[in-house]
């Protein structure tokens, strides 16, 4: 199962405060999932992912942005951290699903 959080806000300074409160109200994950967050930082991307076992120390602490978007979720078997794990940024863009996806044709 995927879990999905989405912050947008007025203000880059006010996003670690919401997540802050945020925090205590979700559970991203246990040891088995992989994390990632991304975020805006002077108009550029960031993207950072955690592995399964990993200490993801950083995923409630994202840089000064005004939109946050933090995704966990268990990674099958053999597929890539780097490729695999969410969210994806496409050129300015960072997004993220939950559920599943069906290939395309």
């Amino acid at each position: 199962m995927s879990k999905l959080v989405a912050l947008y806000t007025s203000d880059p300074f006010l996003a670690p405060c919401e997540l802050l409160r945020a925090r205590s109200q979700v559970s991203l994950g246990s040891a088995t999932a992989a994390a990632g967050m991304g975020a805006y930082e002077d108009g550029v991307v960031l993207l950072r992912r955690w592995g399964p076992g990993q200490a993801a120390d950083g995923l409630w602490t994202p840089p000064e942005s005004d939109a946050v978007v933090l995704h966990a979720e268990s990674l099958p078997v053999g597929l890539s951290l780097e490729d695999n794990a969410q969210p994806f940024r496409f050129r300015t863009w960072v997004f993220a699903h939950a559920g599943h996806v069906d290939r395309a044709e």
